[in-house]
């Protein structure tokens, strides 16, 4: 999921200002910053 998550985040443009995208993007990136720490100190991560 985190390899997938990056690449979308990495297809973004510099200039996305739309804020219809903007907002999903910026929520993306905070789910890669816990999955990027949950990897870096092995911490369980539950969905539910």
């Amino acid at each position: 999921m985190l390899p997938r998550l990056e690449a979308i985040l990495d297809q973004r443009q510099p200039d996305d200002s739309d804020p219809v995208l903007r907002r999903p993007l910026e929520d993306i990136s905070q789910l890669v910053t816990v999955l990027r720490f949950r990897v870096d100190k092995d911490v369980e991560l539950i969905f539910g």
